[in-house]
């Protein structure tokens, strides 16, 4: 009867180690592949960051000719206004 439980105890111990083992090879093959995730991800959000860095490049140069125009439109607009002005007195 010993024998028997000595027996069934080192089987569960080799079983045990088996188990041990298989979780080990399980885990180290998880971490490599949420490290070349993350590796990916990084590149990603480097990427994502020079695409942004272009666009608001784009946009700061947009709104640089917009205010350009209304600069230009604002001057033609007072010049206008000043010859209104100019034939309204010359009409009094």
């Amino acid at each position: 009867m010993k024998k028997e439980i000595l027996l069934a105890i080192k089987e569960l111990s080799a079983d045990l180690q088996d188990t041990k083992a298989e979780l080990k090879a399980e885990i180290g093959s998880v971490r490599s592949e949420l490290k070349s995730d993350i590796e990916k991800l990084d590149q990603k959000i480097e990427a994502t960051k020079v695409e942004l860095k272009e666009d608001i490049s784009n946009v700061e140069n947009k709104v640089d000719l917009v205010d350009t125009h209304l600069y230009v439109q604002a001057g033609d607009l007072s010049r206008t206004k000043a010859e209104v002005k100019m034939l309204q007195d010359a009409k009094s």
